[in-house]
Formats: C-alpha cells, structure tokens, sequence
C-alpha cells in the first residue's frame, strides 16, 4: 500500500478570469509533517480550502488515502480534519461538551472524546467554557475536535495565528507527537517561517499559484552543502568585487559587506588571493542558510 496520505496533481482554480492555483502538484507522506509556505496571495488558502471540500476544483485531482475529492468525496472527508480560521466551538459550552455534540452528530464513540481531550492536554479544563479559554486552549480544542473522527491527515490554515510562544510550542509538541506516535500526517500553513523550520519535516513552497521549491529539513540546519554564501567585509570594496568577478566568483553587496557564492574548500584561497592584491580584509564569515533565506530567495523577497 502507497504510504501517500494527500496527493495532489495539476490542481488549478480560477476565479474569473485569474489563475489563482496554477497546475499545483505535490503530496503528502505518512507521519510528516509538511509545511506549506508562500506569500499572501500566492494561493495556500485556496489550495486548502479546495483540500476540505470547501472549494470546488477546477482542473487536476486530489486524492486523500487513496479517494479522489471528485468522485468519492465522502470517503475522501472520512480521512481528513482540518482547522481553517477559528474553530467551530461554541463559547457558552465546555470542551467537553462540544466534542460530544459532534460525537453524536459523527456516531463517534464518547470515549474518544477524552482520549482526544488527553491528546491535546485539555483532561483537566475540559468541563470548563471555551469562552473562559486562552486562545491557544481554544486553538487546541479545535485540534481535539479535528482529530475525534481518527484522521489519516491533519490539514491547518496559521494555526498559530494570534499565539504566544507557549501557545506555539504546545501545538508543536502536539502535532509531533501525533506524527511520530499515530502516524498521521500534517499539512500546515503558516507566515512564521522560524517555527515551521523546528516543526516540519519538509516544506513546499508556492507563489502566483505555482510550485516553485521542495524542501526537505533537518533537525540541525535547513540545508547542507558544499556551496554556501560567505559575507566578506574589507576596506577596498570596490577593488575586491572586481578582484573576485575576475576570479569568476557570483557576488553581491548588502549595506557594507560583499556577499560571495562559493565552495566550502575554496575560501581560504579566495581569501588567500585577495590578500595578495593588498586588499584589507576585516572579517569573513559563512552565511547560516535558514528556510527564511530560501523562502525570500525564491519569492524575491516575498513579492
């Protein structure tokens, strides 16, 4: 059996005449977490919103464990909760009673009520009022409410929009945990790109509708290679750029620095060489590429 939860192939959407989700192809593993990043407007929100059953597609599939949106959607519904804006929770109830109204509405067993008010660490306030809730307690009660139907995949829309760092750990902590332990899959949406960088396995990266980077992280550094960006700082900026150029080396400048593209190994002789030329070196250091490097590089800055 394909461990692909979530598959999505040449996905388009119009709304009108404009192309807002451009043959958009990318899918989704069991237990990872996958996040999906883009500007405003690059059409993440669609995308999701077309993934729930929310929207209708216009060109291209989506497949959930198997079923296609399009022609099985009610199965395809079975497998998947999500969180799109707020939660639905009613204020005036508790936690507790919510998800047994959606329970029974879902012919969900009352246990898994509080084994999923366990998961989300909720056991000890849940027969308070969601109205009385901190906002990342009622971001939580929304993950147990997403969850009380035994999902394969998670999908979630800045879900820690408007959360303090605890609130932000707490849903990290939980969605790794629900990953590593169940073996469910997670797709989530977020502008905080530090966070997603600790909490995702792999990112994909959208903008004007279309794919435009896949990205596998790691738990020490987003990307490992032997080319890298070095910031060199000198007295004579302007003969060293022509110095290095000659040298056949990419370079840029930001503010004072010179920023050059290069082999790992061959630093200490472009180094080596510039001294040579009389050149004032005043530091060099290697540039830590993050995921907001790469996600400002292919977005040219986000626009």
């Amino acid at each position: 059996m394909s461990d692909t939860i979530l598959e999505i192939k040449n996905l388009s959407k119009y709304f009108g005449k404009t192309k807002v989700v451009d043959n958009l192809s990318f899918e989704v593993k069991k237990g990872e977490i996958l996040g999906f990043l883009g500007p405003n407007g690059a059409g993440k929100t669609t995308t999701i919103k077309m993934i729930l059953g929310m929207l209708s597609i216009d060109e291209g599939s989506i497949s959930i464990n198997g079923f296609d949106v399009k022609k099985n959607f009610e199965k395809a519904m079975e497998n998947i909760g999500g969180i799109v804006e707020n939660p639905d929770l009613y204020g005036y109830m508790s936690a507790v009673d919510n998800l047994k109204l959606h329970a029974k509405i879902r012919k969900v067993n009352y246990s898994e009520v509080y084994r999923v008010l366990e998961l989300v660490n909720l056991s000890k306030s849940m027969n308070v009022k969601v109205s009385k809730y901190s906002l990342g307690m009622k971001q939580r009660a929304g993950l147990a409410l997403s969850l009380l139907h035994s999902p394969k995949i998670l999908i979630l829309d800045e879900p820690t929009n408007g959360l303090d760092p605890v609130g932000i750990k707490d849903l990290r902590d939980i969605l790794k945990k629900l990953t590593k332990e169940q073996g469910m899959s997670v797709l989530v949406s977020s502008h905080i790109l530090s966070e997603m960088e600790l909490m995702c396995d792999r990112v994909v990266m959208i903008n004007n509708g279309k794919l435009i980077k896949e990205q596998a992280l790691n738990d020490e550094n987003v990307i490992q290679s032997s080319v890298v960006e070095y910031e060199i700082k000198v007295k004579q900026t302007d003969d060293a750029i022509g110095i290095l150029k000659d040298c056949g080396k990419e370079v840029k400048t930001i503010e004072d620095k010179i920023v050059v593209v290069i082999k790992k190994d061959e630093i200490s002789e472009l180094i080596k060489t510039l001294v040579m030329k009389n050149i004032d070196i005043l530091s060099v250091y290697e540039v830590e590429k993050t995921l907001e490097n790469i996600f400002f590089d292919v977005t040219k800055g986000g626009k």
